[in-house]
């Protein structure tokens, strides 16, 4: 595997999180929230911040990914 399919497997597992975050935190908000009159705030706050660095993290990957191919084509 090249450093170029590594950022790319790499940023579709960041992917994967950061979707599996958001659908965590939609589940916890409708389970607590049906329960109590206080949505999970909280969690909702952090889980949505955090699934938006991740998707970022994916996005700076990817952009990598094709910069390295860039690079690879002009150089031989």
């Amino acid at each position: 595997m090249d450093i170029r399919d590594y950022l790319i497997e790499t940023a579709d597992q960041c992917a994967l999180i950061a979707k599996t975050g958001r659908i965590l935190v939609e589940r916890l908000n409708a389970v607590v929230g049906s329960e109590t009159t206080t949505p999970f705030s909280p969690l909702s706050a952090g889980g949505w911040d955090l699934s938006e660095r991740v998707d970022r993290i994916a996005q700076s990957l990817l952009a990598k990914a094709v910069e390295v191919d860039h690079e690879r084509q002009k150089n031989g």
